[in-house]
């Protein structure tokens, strides 16, 4: 079995599920995965549908699951402060030094990253001054 590049990946997919809609229909992908594709596909009519439908790849092959109509949502939710100002450094005449707190205990925002309190004590010292 040969390594797919994820543009390769994506062009086989592509070839399939337009194959699949037929050529009356325009399709363009809007997510992909490893076990299946989110596409739009949009016909004569110009009604535009979303679907994801599953897929195999083995020797350049790909197979296609049942497409199912899918709702597309996007969510936007509120950005918070990327650091905390806590309160000027005492003898800072000029004003200049600040205490802050520039991270918070726990995961990540995007979920990738678990921040201890032991990880992070250990780490202060990279940050103090900086």
């Amino acid at each position: 079995m040969s390594v797919k590049s994820f543009t390769a990946i994506r062009e086989l997919v592509h070839a399939a599920v337009q194959n699949a809609e037929g050529k009356d229909f325009c399709c363009y992908i809007v997510d992909i995965y490893p076990d299946s594709v989110v596409y739009e596909s949009r016909g004569a009519d110009g009604i535009e549908k979303y679907y994801k439908r599953s897929y195999a790849i083995a020797d350049d092959t790909v197979t296609l699951g049942e497409a199912a109509v899918v709702k597309r949502e996007i969510l936007y939710e509120p950005v918070s402060a990327s650091c905390q100002i806590l309160t000027a450094v005492e003898g800072d005449d000029a004003g200049t030094l600040w205490n802050v707190c520039i991270l918070k205990y726990g995961m990540s925002v995007d979920g990738r990253l678990l921040f201890t309190k032991e990880r992070m004590s250990a780490a202060v010292g990279k940050f103090e001054g900086a």
